[in-house]
């Protein structure tokens, strides 16, 4: 195991309580970008399922904690995310810039809509319609925007930490 798994849950906690505690913040046309679910999707299409799932267990576990959604609703939405990224860079051999930021912008339908589903499973909560217009296609695009100053560092962290450079 490489040295730096022992910094990896630490720093995805302080990444988890930054999204729940500071993202609100950091607001751009009433939206605030969802920082875990763009690193986690970046990661998931750079290292795979396994990694994946722990950045989004680890984040989503400490953002369910911290915020008033019906709890395990932030785990399941990255569960479905790092799934959503694990199925496409198994189905894609090289994967562009642009793709990435793509898939991104895909993610956060899925993120929101099952993070709606989880509220209405969980606690019989229902959302309006206009929520996709509204929220989810303007954060979709702002998620995309992020990722594409996030992603050129999170490369960068898959590079050096030694796995397989996928082909890019």
């Amino acid at each position: 195991m490489s040295p730096w798994y022992y910094l990896l849950v630490p720093v995805l906690i302080l990444l988890g309580i930054a999204q729940s505690t500071l993202a609100p913040f950091l607001r751009i046309a009433g939206l605030h970008p969802d920082l875990i679910l763009i690193l986690v999707a970046i990661w998931s299409v750079l290292r795979g399922y396994h990694e994946g799932t722990i950045w989004a267990l680890v984040c989503g576990l400490v953002m369910d904690m911290l915020s008033g959604v019906s709890f395990g609703a932030h785990t399941l939405a990255l569960l479905a995310v790092s799934l959503l990224m694990h199925a496409v860079r198994r189905r894609v051999y090289r994967l562009s810039f642009g793709s990435v930021l793509l898939l991104v912008a895909l993610a956060t339908p899925i993120y929101y809509g099952t993070m709606m589903f989880a509220a209405w499973a969980m606690a019989g909560e229902a959302f309006a319609g206009s929520l996709v217009s509204r929220v989810i296609l303007p954060a979709a695009l702002l998620n995309a925007a992020v990722a594409a100053v996030v992603f050129w560092p999170l490369r960068w962290l898959h590079q050096m930490t030694g796995e397989q450079e996928m082909g890019w």
